[in-house]
């Protein structure tokens, strides 16, 4: 019982940390990309942000592309 009870205050405490993790993971990916892009482009690349493939094959799906 006393095991029971402090796995049930674990999990809720550890889906309370989550939450913010999986709220603020995609656009915290965007802006780390754009800010990569940024980067490159102050030196002289060509740079395209974009989506590589379907988000339904996976969340991580952005990309950067960068040529001289």
């Amino acid at each position: 019982s006393a095991a029971a009870a402090w796995a049930t205050r674990a999990h809720a405490s550890a889906r309370r940390f989550s939450l913010p993790r999986a709220m603020l993971a995609r656009a915290l990916e965007v802006f780390v990309l754009c800010d990569r892009g940024a980067y490159l482009a102050r030196r002289g690349f060509t740079v395209e942000l974009g989506t590589v493939f379907p988000a339904e094959v996976s969340p991580r799906n952005l990309g950067l592309f960068a040529h001289a």
